[in-house]
């Protein structure tokens, strides 16, 4: 239960400093391949940390924390 909680508040931690790290490396170029894997990169990981808040919000709710 609560374990859970907090083993997701930390993998939501981790990807939000994940976001962080590949938003100080945008390529300059935003017309180029790489800026196009750049951009589905932090689209997927923002994809999983809404994913994740989404999933907290409901053990927050199940456990009324």
């Amino acid at each position: 239960g609560v374990e859970k909680l907090e083993s997701l508040r930390e993998e939501l931690s981790e990807l939000e400093g994940q976001v962080v790290d590949l938003e100080c490396s945008e390529p300059d170029d935003i017309l180029s391949a790489r800026y196009d894997r750049w951009e589905g990169r932090k689209e997927q990981l923002e994809e999983q940390i809404s994913d994740l808040n989404d999933e907290i919000s409901d053990l927050e709710l199940e456990y009324e924390v």
